[in-house]
């Protein structure tokens, strides 16, 4: 129960890294805190199968998040004031948001394990609460019709947290057609 509270607190801390780091001009404050975390997370899985499929789901989720915050910047619904801009078109420390994020679906979040349907209504209702947050604080700015751009976040995510949670039990996750190898530890 411990390690489950202590992942919850440290992905809460890794959201307001990222999120207040780029309100404040430090876009790069969040990436380098849930690169620390999602090292931590790693090396707490207890054996060497489990650390290379979270490995395999962190990185997974962060190209998955890096793909999906950047057709919503293309399609002018986010975008990201200068002093919160890192690469482009999607932020940096956005998609540290989706690493440290699926580092709690096989530790605080388990509960979704299995669960498809609750994971999508959970990612359809969360998501837009987060993205609106970091808005108000100044990491984001919502574009276009702010109600257009919340529906299309609730979507990405009701549909991205089924699969992110299928990815999470899965632990196999293959780009192009190859397997994805963990780093050698």
């Amino acid at each position: 129960m411990t390690d489950r509270i202590l992942n919850f607190v440290a992905s809460q801390a890794a959201w307001f890294a990222c999120v207040l780091g780029a309100a404040h001009g430090w876009p790069w404050l969040g990436p380098a805190c849930v690169a620390g975390l999602a090292v931590w997370h790693v090396r707490t899985r207890p054996t060497a199968a489990e650390r290379a499929r979270e490995a395999r789901l962190l990185v997974s989720a962060g190209l998955i998040g890096y793909a999906a915050d950047s057709a919503l910047v293309l399609a002018g619904l986010l975008s990201f004031p200068t002093h919160a801009a890192l690469g482009w078109p999607s932020s940096v420390w956005m998609a540290a948001l989706w690493v440290a994020f699926a580092a709690t679906l096989n530790a605080s979040n388990s509960w979704m394990s299995g669960r498809y349907g609750a994971a999508a209504v959970f990612g359809a209702a969360g998501a837009p609460l987060a993205y609106a947050a970091g808005a108000r604080l100044g990491a984001a700015t919502l574009g276009g019709e702010p109600g257009w751009a919340i529906l299309a976040v609730a979507l990405q995510w009701g549909a991205a947290m089924p699969f992110l949670v299928w990815l999470a039990g899965r632990g196999s996750v293959r780009v192009l057609g190859q397997p994805v190898q963990p780093l050698p530890s």
